[in-house]
């Protein structure tokens, strides 16, 4: 039965209990240098040590790469690691017993059935991998090997055979305790027309191929027919427990058994996943008879940084590219990459490599055409730029797939190349691509008014030393203030106050990864205050008594006032003067 989730207060119990020193070190060995520690970064190759771990903050910061985080952000990124089995690894390290909740929403009947889903699906599993080793059934295992799969690449998969049997399936499960309308919702059997209260199995005669989730639960199957039967390949259909658009065939695998990789291939079928497997090549994942959707390619960029489409070079395989190129430019981030790679005529990925093989087919990889070339060589093969009407038809149908894309320096870049293809002015294109989006989440980072830095001072002061709020009294008025960040800076000041248990900036900075800021206050947390440790307070203090005096001496008392504190008659008069 389902865990449950874990609730936010023992993510920060967890946080506070493990060091990050210890978890780094034993995968990348560091080397202590004056607070913090150092090494050659595990995210990118270099030979010069740019990756810094500080144990006081217990976060870690690579100053070539920019990747950082805490130590749940590290083992995600390093494990490939969900966020769940992260938090459940610490707690395991730590010896700590989590208090799982279950959601309000679900349910105990409706975990219950999802269980008993899982279950009967974990027991057709069994039964598929039990058939293709029987004596009868040659065939499949002929055809295995014609396909020249060994025993290593079956037991990888899971693969196994549904006999040519009406009932097999239904029999075996029923005599187990499963019932029809279970095995129906678990799209196993399929109610026989005119025949009520009569089902036979949906998989007959077919090679099968369980589909795992991320934790390796079998939540579905692909069969490939071993004569001539349509269709050729038949999957699961959408279930409670199975949804073609979120899941991929292959990533439980690749995560299970791939440490290294640099980029993550989606290939258009299963087979071509075992196939690809077989020959070496393991960052390899499938969808499921549907088209790339941008949940799917969201859930691999959890995993990778750059994903290489690889079709064939047929229609299929264009209008397949297509189709994944349209839907993940939504999801795609300054940071990550998508490319497309077609293979020649007559070609899948086994027929590749086994006339070419394996070194031939990665250098295919690494020539796969860049998001930007395959875009413009789409439309320009489909439209001509000689004509007004051509380059009216690109504006429209480019300026539409730009404008789906997040505001990143690539949406720019194909922005100003779609310009220049079609020889607009810039009013023109304004009209039909619009201009880069500049929403004001992040504070100003390099700016000079002395006002912002002090704002930066006292937030960069405090992500150094905690311990600074105790002491202090007066920082309501930064709710009033003006200056960029104040509001930022009270809220970690009252998140401290309020939660106690707070001991280290990667447990505070936990609090607010949801906030559209938290991304310019993570970059604060890895300056130094470059003070001696008995001048914090007093820095601290006078920073945020020189906030207070830019505030408007009318709203400082109104602060007071609100707080029913007595006022003087000189602040009497100011609160009832007119101006």
């Amino acid at each position: 039965m389902s865990k449950g989730f874990i609730p936010n207060h023992f993510i920060d119990e967890v946080l506070g209990r493990v060091d990050i020193i210890e978890i780094v070190n034993q995968r990348v060995p560091l080397k202590k240098m004056g607070n913090s520690f150092k090494a050659c970064c595990p995210f990118h190759q270099e030979k010069t040590p740019s990756f810094m771990v500080n144990q006081s903050k217990q976060l870690y910061h690579c100053f070539g790469c920019g990747a950082k985080g805490n130590v749940i952000t590290f083992l995600m990124e390093y494990e490939k690691l969900e966020f769940v089995e992260t938090i459940e690894f610490l707690a395991h390290h730590e010896g700590m017993v989590i208090p799982y909740e279950r959601r309000s929403n679900v349910s105990p009947e409706a975990e219950r059935k999802t269980q008993t889903t899982l279950t009967a699906l974990n027991e057709a599993n069994l039964f598929f991998q039990r058939e293709l080793k029987k004596p009868d059934h040659q065939k499949a295992r002929d055809y295995l090997q014609k396909r020249d799969l060994t025993a290593e690449d079956i037991e990888r998969f899971n693969i196994g055979f549904a006999p040519d049997s009406w009932n097999a399936l239904l029999t075996t499960l029923k005599s187990k305790g499963a019932n029809e309308q279970m095995l129906e919702e678990a799209g196993l059997i399929i109610p026989a027309q005119n025949k009520p209260n009569h089902f036979y199995d949906r998989f007959r005669d077919r090679v099968m191929f369980p589909i795992r989730n991320r934790k390796g639960e079998t939540i579905a199957f692909g069969g490939r027919i071993i004569g001539d039967g349509e269709p050729k390949y038949l999957n699961s259909p959408e279930t409670p427990v199975f949804h073609k658009g979120k899941e991929l065939y292959g990533l439980y695998e690749l995560r299970r058994d791939v440490r290294n990789y640099n980029e993550i291939l989606v290939v258009e079928g299963y087979m071509d996943v075992v196939m690809m497997s077989h020959f070496g090549i393991q960052n390899v994942v499938a969808t499921l008879g549907t088209a790339m959707s941008n949940t799917q390619v969201s859930n691999l960029f959890r995993y990778t940084h750059s994903i290489v489409f690889c079709f064939d070079g047929d229609n299929a395989g264009q209008n397949a590219a297509y189709k994944a190129m349209e839907n993940a430019l939504p999801v795609l981030h300054s940071e990550k990459d998508i490319r497309f790679l077609f293979l020649p005529d007559n070609h899948d990925p086994d027929s590749y490599l086994k006339a070419h093989g394996r070194e031939a087919f990665n250098q295919l990889v690494q020539n796969a055409l860049p998001l930007s070339e395959y875009l413009f060589n789409h439309f320009e093969n489909k439209y001509s730029l000689e004509t007004i009407e051509g380059r009216s038809q690109l504006l429209s149908d480019m300026g539409t797939l730009i404008n789906s894309m997040p505001d990143i320096p690539l949406r720019d870049l194909l922005r100003a190349e779609l310009g220049k293809k079609t020889n607009v002015n810039r009013n023109i294109l304004n009209k039909h691509v619009e201009q880069g989006r500049t929403v004001n989440q992040r504070l100003p980072q390099n700016n000079q008014n002395q006002g912002k830095n002090l704002v930066e001072r006292g937030i960069v002061l405090l992500l150094n030393n905690l311990q600074l709020v105790k002491t202090i009294h007066n920082y309501e008025f930064l709710l009033d203030s003006e200056e960029k960040g104040a509001k930022v800076l009270y809220q970690l000041i009252t998140t401290i106050l309020d939660h106690p248990e707070i001991k280290t900036t990667a447990q505070l900075l936990g609090k607010f990864q949801d906030k559209p800021w938290i991304q310019y206050v993570e970059s604060l947390s890895i300056l130094d205050h470059m003070l001696e440790d008995s001048l914090h307070q007093t820095e601290f203090e006078d920073a945020l008594k020189r906030l207070a005096q830019r505030l408007d001496p009318r709203k400082q008392v109104l602060a007071k006032f609100a707080k029913g504190l007595s006022l003087s008659s000189e602040e009497l008069k100011l609160l009832n003067s007119k101006n």
